[in-house]
């Protein structure tokens, strides 16, 4: 299972969406996305709610993977929210061993291929490293 943390709902708008399946359980949102299972947690603002939900989150659902995002804007200009990386260099990218993997026997300054799941789409994305 994924846990994808959001301070705000208004940031992960566009990935609520997507889920389907969907099942609430206090603060946590479950559901599917593609063959994923997946939990998004609101964090809220400040430290204090911020580290009591991460701690539902981590006992409750013990997930593989956590992706922290809505607090920085993406990594490349090419990635939008929502966007889940399904592969990186056509080699399938399932949990973030798998994601370290690939990137660490990357080049840095040469490009990486990314295949990037975008709604009901598939679209391949070519960002230096």
């Amino acid at each position: 299972m994924i846990g994808i943390t959001f301070a705000l709902p208004s940031e992960s708008s566009g990935l609520v969406r997507r889920l389907q399946a969907v099942q609430r359980h206090g603060k946590l949102l479950s559901g599917r996305i593609d063959s994923r299972d997946v939990t998004i947690l609101h964090t809220g603002v400040g430290a204090r709610d911020c580290n009591e939900r991460l701690e539902i989150l981590l006992h409750k659902t013990r997930p593989s993977l956590v992706i922290s995002s809505g607090f920085a804007g993406a990594v490349a200009e090419q990635l939008r929210a929502g966007d889940l990386i399904s592969q990186i260099n056509r080699r399938p990218v399932k949990n973030l061993a798998d994601y370290n993997r690939e990137m660490a026997g990357s080049e840095k300054g040469k490009s990486v291929l990314l295949l990037v799941k975008r709604g009901q789409e598939s679209v391949f994305l070519a960002l230096k490293k």
